[in-house]
């Protein structure tokens, strides 16, 4: 397997539970996991502009 991503455009719908339980379960079939966000901090989003 070469990747997945797990989302949703809400919180509190159990991404983080979600992507805990796939990490164990590929860890327990002894496969190399390494988990990433893509969220980009607060201050690299640009600020809505009212003109």
């Amino acid at each position: 397997m070469n990747g997945v991503a797990i989302g949703d455009t809400r919180s509190g719908v159990g991404k983080t539970v979600a992507t805990l339980a796939l990490i164990r379960a590929l860890q327990n079939r002894e496969y190399t996991v390494q988990a990433a966000t893509s969220r980009l901090p607060h201050s690299t989003v640009p600020e809505a502009r009212n003109n």
